[in-house]
């Protein structure tokens, strides 16, 4: 079943009783203008699955773009919410808040997972700098904000441990042990590729740190607790 919220039904009569039968729910659709539209459309079936007691676990892909430009600081769980200038991160915690308030208020098992910059097949540093030929400052590299980033296999680590000892409430930060420029990133895999590597010329290219949320280095301590608690790593 395809879940569309700009559809009268979002999800048919098949899909709702799919996620009627399901212990474990993931929400990956970002949030539009209009809000989060499986919040919006779902929370009522999700609540009735709650209390028959079918759902067990139930997971918010959020972003660690809800910290907002942070200067380069250390964030945490614990760091204040403050999405700034970027409408795309301030939906994005909009709708977190959304889903931990179902946890709050109903009980629901809601997680929620603050993913760093995910990169993977087809998706990575060294498909960028292949599709510029080796020229990274085409490509972004004066970018000097740093970000912490993710593989799409390190996440699915994650949400299976979560998985096996749900801990509804949870909120974790998703992220890789090193925050790095565009530039240190984009550098090192033009080396991985034999291109020579070109000096940063920051504030040639410009335009991209407010889309990324701006600049901040995520820290996974927790992730990493709950990694080595499932005899993951």
């Amino acid at each position: 079943p395809i879940f569309d919220d700009s559809a009268t039904v979002p999800l048919n009569e098949a899909g709702i009783d799919t996620l009627r039968a399901s212990p474990y729910v993931i929400s990956t659709i970002p949030p539009s203008l209009e809000g989060d539209g499986v919040l919006q459309a779902l929370a009522p079936e999700l609540r009735t699955s709650a209390v028959e007691g079918t759902l067990q676990w139930l997971a918010y892909l959020s972003s660690t773009g809800v910290y907002g430009d942070c200067g380069g600081a250390w964030v945490n769980e614990d760091s204040n919410i403050a999405p700034g200038g970027s409408p795309v991160a301030a939906r994005r915690a909009q709708a977190e808040a959304g889903w931990l308030s179902l946890f709050e208020r109903s009980g629901l098992p809601v997680h929620a997972f603050r993913l760093s910059g995910i990169y993977g097949p087809g998706r990575s540093a060294l498909d960028t700098v292949r599709k510029c030929n080796g020229d990274i400052n085409s490509a972004g590299a004066d970018d000097s904000v740093y970000i912490s980033r993710i593989h799409v296999r390190d996440i699915v680590q994650v949400l299976r441990a979560s998985m096996a000892a749900p801990t509804p409430g949870l909120v974790l930060n998703v992220a890789d042990d090193l925050p790095s420029t565009r530039y240190d990133v984009l550098a090192y895999a033009a080396r991985l590729l034999g291109f020579p590597v070109q000096a940063p010329q920051y504030g040639v290219v410009g335009g991209s740190y407010a889309t990324r949320g701006g600049s901040k280095r995520v820290d996974n301590t927790a992730m990493r607790a709950l990694l080595s608690s499932a005899g993951l790593h």
